[in-house]
């Protein structure tokens, strides 16, 4: 998919797939995007093509300011959002749940992971051909670890930045090629805030993918595929002529 040599660096944010879940951790995006920024900057890694999903489009948007702040943002080339959360709204009810005090906990420890990502899965996508068993297990396996399923309601908890204005008045200074790509029937972002960061990011590219809902790279991963592919293609060829 990638054009010439690349390296992919698949990294699970803190208490989320394959990495820890510290129990006095604060999981909030800023954290989340600190710990990217120190992944980064450390092994000297550049020409970065950022991609983030969902809470990890905020993460990669906090990433962003974070190095422009730190002088160091050209590191990073490109940019994939992929119905990325940039401003506040209405949370989807597999958030406002674990946010409940008491009541959010006795209900993630009681009611069983298979059934929350069961009812999860058929409600946020729309190519429900996609939602599999074995797509199912991946999200169970995850929560079903105590110290996970903790980082999961701490997230919930904190999920909106205490900066967020501040991030949100400076989508504008992000001049980085943007690749902004969502699904025409996404449940959980609100279309309106996603076609507000396609006004506010200059240089954005926005791509939206029919019958899909909030996680188009596993919906259809290779029409998401296709589009980041055409998209560095593209990058490429501005940058050789």
């Amino acid at each position: 998919m990638l054009p010439g040599e690349s390296i992919i660096h698949l990294v699970d944010l803190i208490g989320f797939g394959d990495s820890p879940a510290p129990e006095n951790w604060p999981y909030t995006i800023d954290a989340q995007a600190e710990v990217l920024f120190d992944f980064i900057v450390s092994r000297n890694i550049s020409d970065v093509v950022l991609v983030g999903h969902s809470y990890g489009g905020g993460v990669a948007l906090m990433l962003v300011r974070k190095m422009l702040e730190r002088g160091n943002s050209e590191l990073i080339k490109n940019l994939v959002l992929i119905a990325p959360a940039a401003f506040p709204q209405a949370l989807p009810f597999f958030i406002t749940l674990p946010r409940i005090p008491v009541i959010g906990r006795v209900v993630m420890a009681g009611v069983s992971a298979d059934f929350q990502m069961r009812t999860t899965l058929r409600a946020i996508f729309r190519n429900r051909k996609a939602v599999t068993e074995e797509r199912i297990g991946r999200y169970v396996a995850n929560i079903n670890r105590p110290s996970h399923r903790k980082a999961l309601i701490q997230t919930a908890r904190n999920i909106l930045p205490d900066n967020m204005d501040r991030l949100m008045s400076e989508f504008d200074k992000i001049q980085h090629r943007t690749l902004l790509v969502y699904g025409e029937n996404d449940p959980v972002i609100l279309k309106e805030n996603l076609e507000r960061l396609s006004r506010k990011l200059p240089r954005v590219i926005t791509k939206k993918i029919e019958n899909c809902g909030h996680i188009p790279h596993e919906e259809y991963p290779h029409i998401t595929a296709g589009l980041i592919s055409d998209f560095l293609q593209e990058a490429l060829s501005i940058r050789d002529n």
